[in-house]
């Protein structure tokens, strides 16, 4: 790992559970949404659609992890305020 990596790293150990979550989140979605967006949005817009039947499927199986609304909600509480602290 670089020196900025690691240090993020340490600081983001720091963070309460719930933020640290919210920070994941935002992270993967960045590094599933950056290819495609940057090369092709029709490709961009296919790779959603697919993810939202793969998300529908795996509800309609029983098999998707649900979180209640007030749990994801509280979430992004936490994020927000963390985005307007910084």
């Amino acid at each position: 790992m670089t020196a900025t990596v690691e240090r993020i790293r340490k600081e983001a150990s720091q963070l309460p559970f719930d933020e640290r979550v919210a920070l994941v989140r935002v992270l993967e979605f960045d590094l599933d949404a950056a290819p495609a967006a940057l090369d092709d949005p029709a490709e961009f817009e296919a790779e959603w659609d697919a993810m939202i039947k793969t998300r529908v499927d795996e509800i309609e199986a029983g098999t998707a992890k649900l979180i209640p609304f007030d749990e994801v909600e509280a979430e992004m509480d936490v994020f927000v305020a963390s985005i307007a602290k910084a």
